[in-house]
């Protein structure tokens, strides 16, 4: 029952004008969800400029280090 309530569980880090989401998806992946708090601009593609010139990969960076292995398969 613990791997499937931790399959299910939901992610998110803010950093001042900035949320980074993780929501699950099917076969333990995950879709980021990155949102300018101060324009409401938002994406799920990380790769995009928008989300290059933000936070997002330390964020994602500090995601990773302090759930561990609950995000490995990103």
């Amino acid at each position: 029952m613990g791997k499937l309530i931790i399959s299910s569980k939901q992610y998110a880090l803010v950093d001042h004008d900035w949320v980074l989401a993780l929501y699950p998806q099917t076969q333990g992946k995950m879709i980021p969800v990155l949102v300018q708090l101060s324009t409401g601009k938002w994406t799920t593609d990380l790769s995009l400029a928008f989300a290059q010139n933000s936070p997002a990969q330390h964020m994602l960076y500090t995601l990773k280090q302090f759930y561990g292995s609950e995000l490995k398969h990103l």
